[in-house]
């Protein structure tokens, strides 16, 4: 009985270690992730480049723009003018989320592989 206890402790504790370690690379994934949107984001007057922000919630930890959210899907795809033509589409959110989805996955292989 006692054997049974100890290594339910410890599955615990261990348990324990590794959801902390996981949240500690999720938000360190997340701050990479803002700092390359804001040097990487179309600058006109620079608003919406600062705009990049993360928020956690819960086990989750989400990367998004507080000033222009709307204006995210217009500049990453393009869209259409008043005048019928089209706007070039400027990448900046897909090649920031590849980056860190690969930094996360050898950041998690490093720490727990």
């Amino acid at each position: 009985m006692a054997i049974e206890i100890d290594l339910s402790d410890i599955l615990d504790s261990y348990s324990k270690e590794v959801a902390d370690k996981v949240k500690e690379i999720q938000d360190d994934v997340a701050d990479e992730a803002v700092s390359t949107l804001q040097s990487t984001s179309p600058k006109k007057a620079g608003k919406y480049a600062k705009g990049w922000a993360k928020q956690r919630d819960g086990n989750t930890v989400r990367v998004y723009n507080k000033t222009h959210a709307g204006l995210t899907h217009l500049l990453e795809n393009g869209h259409a003018k008043k005048d019928g033509g089209r706007t070039q589409a400027q990448p900046h959110i897909g090649p920031a989320a590849a980056a860190a989805a690969k930094s996360f996955e050898s950041k998690i292989r490093q720490e727990l592989g």
